[in-house]
């Protein structure tokens, strides 16, 4: 899980590989109390897979940037991942 954020006057840029760039913006803007229209996402290549639909990694480096003043790469490790992972439903593939 990683995301890159800069808070810079009143407003967010964000860069990552979301699976879904659009619900993360709703639960950033959510979490800090600020409009969608203020924040950007920007995309990288890479997997979108499963566990990045949370977009808790998008909030926690949001947050960050914005009380700290600079630009923030947040970056878990993958104990960390799976330690805080968000609990679902097993499932099969056949």
């Amino acid at each position: 899980m990683n995301t890159t954020a800069h808070w810079k006057d009143g407003k967010l840029e964000m860069l990552g590989s979301q699976p879904d760039p659009g619900f993360g913006r709703a639960l950033v803007a959510k979490s800090l109390g600020i409009q969608e229209k203020d924040i950007t996402v920007h995309l990288t290549r890479g997997r979108r897979l499963w566990r990045r639909l949370m977009n808790d990694y998008m909030v926690e480096a949001a947050w960050l940037a914005q009380h700290v003043d600079a630009p923030v790469k947040l970056l878990w490790s993958r104990e960390d991942d799976t330690t805080h992972d968000a609990y679902r439903a097993g499932a099969r593939w056949v």
